[in-house]
């Protein structure tokens, strides 16, 4: 388990470390929640410095890009996503392109190039419980 600064859990998968990638879950909350998968993850010194991170909430999913301290939200799609009932999600990365699926429904596509180097991946729990089974995360 790795802290990225803001009081959130992060696990990342041991020895993956990608660039184009799919990862996908089932992921659950409570209501407050919003979990994530994660993706190129980057370290230094143990502390994480940059990533990307697929967030579901109530309301619809989110891709925000974390770098240089900040967080950076670069797509929201509304569509309802019911607390306590397991939802499944996924991104494809591949080059400057993020396509993020909830429910085997695409949302929208994201592109941009502010991290583009290869990096670990994993999950990454905010805003209240979260609930995260059958990760895979793949190379492309």
């Amino acid at each position: 388990q790795v802290r990225d600064g803001s009081g959130v859990s992060v696990g990342l998968s041991d020895g993956f470390n990608a660039r184009d990638l799919s990862i996908e879950a089932k992921v659950n909350y409570s209501g407050r929640g919003a979990p994530a998968l994660v993706f190129r993850v980057q370290e230094k010194d143990g502390e994480i410095t940059g990533m990307y991170a697929a967030a579901l909430f109530a309301d619809g999913v989110n891709v925000w890009r974390f770098s240089d301290g900040r967080w950076m939200l670069l797509m929201t799609q509304a569509v309802p996503m019911a607390p306590r009932t397991p939802h499944s999600l996924r991104a494809d990365v591949k080059g400057d392109s993020i396509q993020v699926y909830a429910d085997g429904e695409r949302m929208s596509e994201v592109i941009d190039d502010g991290l583009v180097a290869a990096g670990r991946a994993g999950i990454r729990a905010t805003d209240g419980p979260c609930k995260f089974s059958g990760l895979r995360v793949t190379k492309r």
